[in-house]
C-alpha cells in the first residue's frame, strides 16, 4: 500500500491521469515453465465415457506454479513494449519516453501518465491481454476500488478507506457487535494470569490467524 500512496502522490503532483484495469482470465495466458507434462481430467460433459485426458499448454487456476508462470510471462510482455521493471518494488513498471508508469498486482493494473500517453500504452498492452476498465480517480468525487482498498478523489486529495462493514464479520464472530467503543484495548489489571497458557485447537488457529490478518489489512488505513 505504501508504493501505492506514493504513486497516487506523484500522479497528483504531476497531473496525470489515474486509471484502473483488470486482466480477464490472467493466469491462462501464461505458458508453463514446468518442464513434465502436466494432464488434467476434462469435464466430464465433453467425454462422458471417460479415458481421455488433456496435456496443458498454458497455466491453468490451481496450479502450483501458476502465479509465477503469469508474473513471468507479463513482465516479458510489458519489456518487449519498452516498460522497465523497478528493482526496489518488482510491480512497478516504468516507460521513461512516455513517462507512463504501471503498478500490477496479479491482475489488477493502476495506470498513471497523461491521457495521450496511456491510451497509447493501453492500446499496446491490450494486443497481448484481454483488458477490462475498473475505475478513474481524475473526476471530483470518482471512487474505485484497487487491492481491496476503496479511494475517492476530492479535490487534489485521493481518500483510502475501508467498507464500513469489514469488520461486521469478526464483531459478529467474537461476540463484539454491541460492544461500547473505547479509546484504549484495556490495562493489565484485567489481565488474567491464565490467559495464553493453554494452547488453541486448530480452528481456533485459523480464527485468530484469519483475525490479525484482517487487522493487519486495515492497520495502513
Amino acid at each position: 500500500i505504501y508504493i501505492l500512496r506514493l504513486l497516487l502522490l506523484l500522479a497528483l503532483c504531476q497531473g496525470w491521469c489515474i486509471r484502473l484495469y483488470d486482466i480477464s482470465t490472467a493466469f491462462l495466458h501464461a505458458n508453463l515453465s514446468s518442464q513434465e507434462p502436466i494432464y488434467v481430467w476434462p469435464p466430464k460433459e465433453f467425454y462422458p465415457q471417460g479415458g481421455i485426458v488433456w496435456r496443458l499448454k498454458k497455466a491453468m487456476y490451481g496450479l502450483r506454479t501458476a502465479p509465477r508462470d503469469w508474473q513471468l510471462h507479463f513482465a516479458q510482455v510489458l519489456k518487449s513494449l519498452g516498460l522497465n521493471r523497478l528493482q526496489s518494488d518488482a510491480n512497478v513498471y516504468i516507460h521513461h519516453i512516455k513517462k507512463v508508469i504501471i503498478y500490477a498486482y496479479v491482475d489488477d493494473l493502476l495506470m498513471i501518465g497523461a491521457s495521450i500517453a496511456l491510451g497509447e500504452m493501453l492500446k499496446l498492452v491490450q494486443d497481448h491481454f484481454l483488458i477490462k476498465p475498473t475505475g478513474q480517480l481524475n473526476d471530483e468525487g470518482s471512487t474505485a476500488r484497487f487491492l481491496g482498498r476503496s479511494l475517492k478523489r476530492v479535490g487534489d486529495s485521493i481518500y483510502f478507506y475501508m467498507e464500513s462493514n469489514y469488520l461486521l464479520e469478526e464483531f459478529k464472530d467474537y461476540s463484539l457487535e454491541e460492544c461500547r467503543q473505547a479509546s484504549t484495548t484495556g490495562t493489565s489489571e484485567i489481565k488474567r494470569v491464565q490467559d495464553g497458557d493453554e494452547c488453541l485447537d486448530a480452528q481456533e488457529h485459523r480464527r485468530y490467524r484469519r483475525s490479525v490478518g484482517r487487522l493487519q489489512w486495515l492497520c495502513p488505513l
